[in-house]
């Protein structure tokens, strides 16, 4: 059986990832929802410390993906998580916004535009690409995070979905114009994304984690309507796109 579908039938990660999407207001706008699960770990280790886990990220310069700042708000504990809310001011005044939840097992980021797109409409059921990118990449690195803040030295798995139950307006997946990089292309059609699973290690990186994240996210990239990934980079050595991302 292929990984994908091995960590599909992983029931705590599919309970974990439907939990998260259950508190989100879905019915007003498009969230994006990533979430890793360390597999393998017994030992009921009590909640981590989030803002540390937080904090430490971002002074790595590791997170969040996006070059704009984060204001993380406060801190909040309930039933064995913690939770955040962060809120990010892209160019335009443009809000952002994040939630993360950390468990002894799990983490999750899940982000949402509020509707505004980098081509100045506002529609609340319309994702982007690049931001899915941005989300897996921030899951990945947030859970090697909460790895080694637990002592968990093994796989983790990884789900990524897109959650929109707003009505009467359907979910539009977002890209930017292969020709014009610097613009979203006009909506066509892209309304259905299936959740894209995967599976890392803890210590995964330098080349084999890019060559991860270029991998996962070729499946994301294709139920958007388009053969690569916009903002995750080929591993170094391969060829790259021919035009470049446009703004944030």
């Amino acid at each position: 059986m292929p990984t994908c579908e091995l960590v599909a039938a992983d029931a705590p990660l599919l309970h974990a990832y439907r939990s998260v999407v259950d508190v989100l207001d879905t019915d007003r706008r498009a969230w994006i929802v990533g979430l890793g699960r360390l597999v393998g770990v017994r030992s009921l280790d009590p909640t981590p410390d989030l803002g540390s886990l937080l904090a430490q990220a971002m002074l790595d310069g590791k997170f969040p993906t996006g070059p704009c700042p984060m204001q993380l708000g406060d801190l909040v504990y309930d039933c064995g998580t913690m939770s955040a809310r962060a809120e990010v001011l892209l160019p335009a005044g443009r809000p952002m916004e994040y939630r993360i939840v950390a468990g002894p097992r799990s983490l999750a980021v899940a982000l949402t535009r509020n509707g505004y797109l980098d081509d100045g409409t506002v529609d609340p059921g319309h994702v982007q690409l690049a931001d899915a990118e941005s989300l897996l990449v921030d899951a990945v690195v947030l859970t090697q995070r909460l790895a080694r803040l637990v002592s968990h030295v093994g796989v983790c798995h990884l789900a990524l979905g897109i959650a929109s139950d707003i009505p009467q307006r359907p979910l539009e997946l977002r890209a930017f114009d292969e020709e014009y990089g610097e613009r979203l292309r006009p909506p066509i059609g892209y309304d259905e994304f299936d959740p894209v699973y995967g599976e890392f290690r803890t210590d995964l990186a330098g080349d084999d984690l890019d060559l991860w994240l270029w991998d996962t996210s070729l499946s994301v990239a294709e139920q958007f309507g388009v053969f690569m990934p916009q903002m995750i980079r080929r591993p170094q050595g391969s060829q790259q796109p021919t035009w470049r991302l446009g703004p944030l």
